[in-house]
């Protein structure tokens, strides 16, 4: 006892009487056995510092609970606050960008058709049949457009900029008279600066009374990181372009009309300018789709998004190429697609294309174009970068999402409303509840580990199966926090002074 009043560990200071008690064997014995120490390990060892002390009378059920009630608040708030200041979003696209990839690869998408005009095809225009600019001359546009009609398509997204008129009769009166063949146009830079870019006009071949049903608008949202992530199914024109509709969108709905016999229907401000195709519900990013006020709002791993127009979150389909599941899936594998040069040689079957959506679109650069329409993905390539395609394949995502949606119940990816995301952070610290009184840092740190992993695995399963994203970051963020708080709170006094 004296050597334990003298500062000694309690365990080494009870070694030091057994050995003092083995002298007295002889007189006395098995007199070794009679200190015997248990000692439980989620409790640390009295000290004799500790035993003098007298013991706090024990608080109120309210005020216990009022503690860790307090610590996970204020832990929440600042997950929160990092969050709305932007700090978490890159880290949170990161992570939406993983789960999308880590998905299983899906079923191509038959309905929908890709003509890509390759370097192949663009080397072989001649320089005298292309004007300033052009990728693809008028000439091989007007044989190409016959060879398509004559599959009968049920629609052809022309996804190459036409603002000029052409020079040949037949081409002039095919675009002005296909009442299946949607052309694009692109919005101004809103940028006033005299070097702002301008913009692209429709085809002026297309008749006034057919611009809103033929000509869609090409732009499409880019995050910070120029990643495509969003889909812009609507928006205000403007004096270059006057499409209120995407191609896409364009192309969506009346496929969906002319096959299934679906219309398109539009709700009020009310219910959020949500657009509807049967059963199947559509609500924009922000659930305002105006962008008259508030166009900047919180919406999912974003801090301040774009909610102008009518915007979603683009549902990327990934495909194993020709079926083989040993090959890395990616969004172009989801569409048959055929060169330029494949139709004017007549290779594709009239199955292949019949009753089909083709979008043609350039894939390559040529002699007076250089500059090949790129998107970057969400995926990564062979050597682990961001995957670039081609804008048409682009288009082609956009369209499957609409009709996937709408005829196959596809789930559209969403994100709740913030002042839900903000409850649910708050709810996942309410375990340090039933933690914080342990007496044990190491079970009460393992506690947690295991609640984040758990985490995890719920927001994984539900944006996988049902396409909603929920806030695991700044969730697992305020989890550490406030379980680093509370450690340190309720830990302190039990660890013995140096």
């Amino acid at each position: 006892m004296a050597d334990f009043a003298a500062g000694l560990p309690l365990s080494l200071a009870l070694r030091q009487a057994r050995e003092r008690l083995q002298g007295l064997e002889s007189q006395f014995p098995t007199a070794t056995w009679l200190p015997v120490l248990f000692q439980n390990s989620a409790m640390l060892a009295p000290t004799w510092q500790s035993l003098q002390q007298h013991p706090e009378p024990p608080r109120p059920l309210w005020l216990r609970l009022l503690l860790p009630l307090g610590i996970g608040t204020a832990a929440a708030a600042v997950a929160i606050a990092l969050r709305l200041l932007g700090l978490l979003q890159p880290a949170e696209l990161a992570l939406f960008d993983h789960w999308l990839r880590s998905r299983p690869a899906e079923l191509p998408d038959g309905r929908i058709v890709v003509v890509e005009a390759s370097a192949a095809d663009l080397d072989r225009e001649l320089p005298g049949d292309l004007q300033s600019g052009q990728s693809l001359s008028d000439k091989t546009q007007e044989q190409l457009l016959e060879k398509l009609l004559a599959y009968e398509p049920a629609f052809i997204g022309w996804d190459i900029y036409r603002n000029f008129k052409t020079e040949r009769p037949r081409l002039e009166q095919r675009l002005a008279e296909t009442d299946n063949l949607i052309t694009i146009c692109k919005f101004a830079d809103p940028d006033p600066k005299a070097t702002a870019f301008k913009g692209y006009v429709q085809a002026p071949e297309i008749p006034e009374s057919d611009l809103p049903t033929r000509v869609g608008f090409s732009d499409g949202p880019e995050d910070p990181d120029r990643k495509h992530r969003i889909q812009l199914l609507y928006s205000d024109p403007d004096s270059t372009c006057p499409a209120r509709y995407s191609l896409s969108s364009i192309l969506g709905f009346s496929y969906l009309q002319k096959t299934e016999g679906i219309e398109l229907a539009e709700t009020s401000a009310q219910d959020g300018y949500t657009w509807r195709w049967g059963n199947v519900a559509i609500a924009p990013i922000g659930g305002t789709g105006t962008g008259k006020f508030n166009q900047f709002q919180p919406y999912g791993p974003y801090a301040r998004a774009d909610v102008r127009g009518h915007q979603i979150w683009l549902n990327y389909r990934s495909s194993h190429p020709s079926g083989d599941s040993k090959r890395k899936a990616s969004p172009i594998e989801t569409f048959k697609r055929f060169t330029v040069a494949d139709v004017l040689e007549g290779k594709p079957a009239k199955t292949e294309i019949e009753n089909k959506i083709v979008l043609v679109g350039i894939t390559g650069t040529g002699l007076t174009f250089t500059g090949a329409d790129m998107a970057t993905t969400p995926f990564r390539d062979q050597n682990g970068a961001a995957l670039a395609i081609p804008g048409v394949y682009i288009q082609a995502q956009m369209t499957s999402q609409i009709i996937s949606a709408a005829l196959d119940g596809r789930k559209l990816l969403r994100a709740l409303p913030w002042a839900l995301d903000l409850l649910l952070v708050w709810i996942a610290v309410l375990p340090l509840l039933a933690f914080l009184y342990s007496r044990s840092p190491k079970w009460f740190s393992i506690a947690i580990a295991i609640e984040i992993l758990l985490l995890y695995g719920i927001a994984w399963a539900t944006f996988t199966a049902l396409g909603l994203y929920l806030p695991w970051i700044p969730a697992s963020l305020a989890l550490i926090l406030g379980g680093v708080a509370s450690e340190r709170l309720n830990f302190a006094k039990e660890r013995p002074a140096k």
